[in-house]
């Protein structure tokens, strides 16, 4: 793209890039840029996978991805058809916008040591996330995870930022889903002593196609719900009331119409509602 100093520049925005190599049935090696297991919510819900065109409010605290190398696979439970799934992960890990000794709470940068900011620390991450999954029979299922990450944050590299999540997904039928996240994060700061960012979201969907009508309009339609909370640990709370639907016209092709109420205080106090609409496409 251009500029008005004659020169130009360019900008490449990269969600993730990773090299995989299946060792055996229970072992995969992933490098690269990775999509980091916190929660479940950016390897199988963000971008056009979301139901609802928004990311929940709490999903700010955590990174979405991050520079590194992770291990990681699923273990069957005998002949039951459950399973337990793991990861453990190192990446570069969050970073800072500092620029003295001095670390504030709203210096974080979740990016990571990468790009434009002046910290370089060499501390890395680590984390990992551990999940046990249930089937009673096809589209009935149960699956429960818990997982964290630590490391430095700040240019010293003497500050730790934290996180523990907690997930949960549920089907009850090919036509009903509930799922949801809560999260917790920790950052140790210079003057303002452990921050603690945290708070939680629970979705629900249901297929319309499971009325049984002979309407195809109406088949190609699911509702949706969310809730989401997060509280900063600077002052600010909101909740959020999120309605709306989505229309299948292909199964990549969604039309996706919400609207949201916020409930939002404190001094950077959020607008108190919004409609949005998506139109998505995977490929």
């Amino acid at each position: 793209q251009g500029n008005p100093t004659g020169g130009s520049s360019t900008a490449v925005d990269l969600s993730f890039a990773t090299l995989d190599y299946i060792y055996n049935d229970y072992v995969t090696f992933v490098g690269g840029d990775m999509l980091l297991p916190l929660g479940t919510y950016s390897e199988r819900s963000a971008g056009w996978l979301n139901k609802i065109p928004d990311d929940p409010l709490v999903r700010d605290f955590l990174p979405g991805s991050g520079v590194g190398v992770q291990l990681r696979g699923a273990l069957p439970l005998g002949d039951s058809a459950q399973s337990i799934a793991y990861s453990v992960y190192a990446v570069n890990g969050p970073s800072s916008t500092q620029t003295n000794n001095v670390a504030y709470a709203d210096q974080l940068d979740l990016g990571g040591n990468v790009g434009d900011t002046p910290n370089w620390h060499a501390d890395p991450s680590a984390g990992g996330r551990i999940g046990w999954f249930k089937p009673w029979k096809p589209h009935y299922d149960l699956e429960l995870g818990v997982s964290g990450q630590t490391g430095a944050w700040n240019n010293g590299g003497d500050l730790l930022w934290s996180a523990a999540v907690l997930d949960y997904a549920a089907h009850f039928s090919p036509y009903v889903e509930v799922k949801g996240e809560y999260i917790n994060t920790w950052q140790q700061t210079s003057t303002q002593g452990t921050v603690h960012p945290r708070g939680w979201w629970i979705q629900a969907g249901y297929k319309l196609a499971g009325l049984d009508l002979d309407y195809p309009l109406v088949n190609n339609v699911e509702l949706v719900a969310r809730y989401d909370n997060e509280n900063d640990g600077l002052g600010n709370k909101t909740d959020r009331y999120t309605g709306g639907f989505v229309y299948y016209f292909s199964s990549t092709l969604w039309l996706e119409g919400d609207y949201e109420y916020l409930y939002s205080r404190g001094p950077d106090a959020l607008p108190p509602n919004a409609y949005v609409f998506q139109l998505s496409y995977g490929f």
